[in-house]
């Protein structure tokens, strides 16, 4: 159920893809087989997953760091029941992934949506050091340092939302438009939205939205 490289339309990623062709990378539709991932990968792209990894799935995607490969994981915000295999699958790259959905009143004022968060604050790191305006990431999760990394890896929160954003965990009632700050399960910005990990020599970035990068 992944956003696919092949779609023309407003939903696809085939804009992407040329830019990418433009700067000599070669892309292609991979599917995880009994044998793993294809060797000929250097980068795994994962964008808009909508079911579950299998166990073996999320153990072929852990091994590939270990392999010299790099992973790019695009994960959107899903239901408070669904996604768990996504947030075991990032456990060993020392990060955690939010069950939740970013607001940000802040994109109001700039004529935008309380859903699609306002980016202004990058951290230093070759992934962002070009970028000078602010991004926006419609209907984001958090992407954040979890609380133990393992030994030798390093993760570096590369985006983060304004003060005036916050994490909401009641996604049912944000359906309805009636969410609110709540101190008691929510949490409040700067929020980490994009991180990169190093990792056995390979890099492991993980974004909590996909829609940023369609073609629309």
């Amino acid at each position: 159920g992944e956003v696919s490289f092949k779609e023309m339309e407003r939903t696809g990623f085939s804009e992407w893809k040329k830019a990418l062709e433009n700067r000599q990378y070669r892309l292609k539709e991979i599917r995880l087989t009994a044998s793993g991932v294809s060797k000929e990968c250097d980068v795994v792209l994962m964008a808009g997953p909508h079911y579950e990894l299998l166990p073996k799935e999320i153990e072929w995607l852990q091994k590939l760091p270990g392999k010299g490969k790099s992973l790019l994981l695009l994960i959107d915000p899903m239901d408070a029941s669904e996604g768990k295999s996504f947030v075991r699958l990032l456990e060993p790259f020392g990060l955690r992934l939010g069950p939740n959905v970013v607001v940000d009143k802040v994109s109001r004022v700039f004529g935008g949506d309380f859903l699609v968060p306002m980016i202004t604050q990058y951290v230093e790191h070759p992934v962002t050091q070009r970028f000078r305006a602010a991004t926006f990431l419609p209907i984001a999760r958090t992407v954040a340092r979890a609380r133990e990394v393992p030994a030798g890896v390093q993760v570096t929160e590369l985006a983060h939302t304004t003060e005036g954003s916050w994490a909401e965990t009641d996604l049912k009632r944000l359906e309805t438009g009636e969410a609110d700050f709540d101190p008691k399960t929510d949490f409040a910005g700067p929020l980490s939205l994009a991180a990169a990990v190093e990792i056995s020599g390979s890099r492991v970035a993980v974004v909590g939205d996909s829609d940023f990068l369609i073609n629309a």
